[in-house]
């Protein structure tokens, strides 16, 4: 079963837009200066729930033999058609490919700890994120929206380069 709520000491205990702010999540903290806008997403479940809160992501993986954006999110949204084609691969959810995910800059990093070594995986893409003075924040696909816009805040807009 999916939990509905943040999960205690999670999240941020900042107001809605109000940044710079922190945010607890499973590995650890991390310090967002400013609202993210070009946000990469490891997990198939945080496009869903980014796409839901108005913000296509930049970059994001997919699932083995799955749309990078599936379907039913292109049909969900079309308003977001444009943004949404442009969404780069990222390689899967389960190895994604680190360089790639670094070219694109993001100002956020989202992924779950689902089927994988989260552990691990947060290292590398902490240590490729640093050198851009942003880390990887991890939190799972059904509190997303509680740990980046409920309590960490955000835009209704879809990111722009």
């Amino acid at each position: 079963m999916t939990p509905r709520t943040m999960p205690v000491g999670k999240g941020s205990t900042q107001d809605d837009g109000v940044f710079p702010r922190s945010v607890e999540h499973f590995q650890g903290t991390t310090e967002l200066a400013a609202e993210p806008k070009r946000i990469v997403v490891i997990s198939t479940g945080q496009a869903d729930a980014l796409l839901t809160l108005g913000v296509v992501p930049v970059g994001s993986t997919s699932g083995d033999g799955a749309d990078l954006v599936p379907q039913y999110l292109q049909d969900a949204f079309p308003k977001q058609d444009d943004a949404i084609a442009d969404v780069v691969d990222v390689g899967s959810r389960l190895d994604p490919d680190v360089e790639t995910i670094a070219s694109l800059k993001p100002d956020l990093i989202l992924m779950n700890n689902a089927g994988k070594d989260a552990a691990a995986l947060y290292k590398t893409l902490d240590a490729v994120a640093r050198p851009l003075q942003r880390r990887a924040p991890v939190c799972t696909g059904s509190r997303i929206c509680s740990c980046w816009r409920t309590r960490s805040a955000s835009s209704s807009r879809p990111n722009s380069g």
